[in-house]
């Protein structure tokens, strides 16, 4: 393994740890802001005005991090890790009312 390659990997690791870090941020941001007013629970499919911030901000992340985990998986495989990224992008927003549910919007 040479160094240029190492040094991209570690790069590459830095750029993941920041990218799911903001996924996980803007998860929390959806889900309060979901939280402030009573919401019938389901409905994630249709987001009332209030929440278009939340939902494109959410877009964007979820997107930037689906672009890096392809390549984040190969590096497990490469280094013989457990893929922790599995349960990551199953996400739940919107689907409990906030009178059902304070756990986490990600599924594990």
């Amino acid at each position: 393994m040479t160094t240029e390659t190492q040094t991209s990997d570690l790069e590459f690791v830095s750029d993941l740890r920041t990218a799911v870090d903001a996924y996980l941020g803007t998860v929390d941001r959806w889900e309060a802001a979901f939280h402030k007013y009573y919401r019938m629970p389901g409905c994630s499919e249709r987001f009332s005005v209030d929440m278009d911030a939340e939902q494109r901000d959410y877009g964007e992340r979820r997107r930037e991090l689906e672009e890096l985990l392809s390549k984040a998986r190969r590096l497990c495989l490469k280094h013989r890790l457990r893929d922790p990224f599995g349960n990551l992008m199953r996400v739940s927003l919107g689907r409990f009312a906030p009178q059902q549910r304070t756990d986490s919007a990600i599924d594990v």
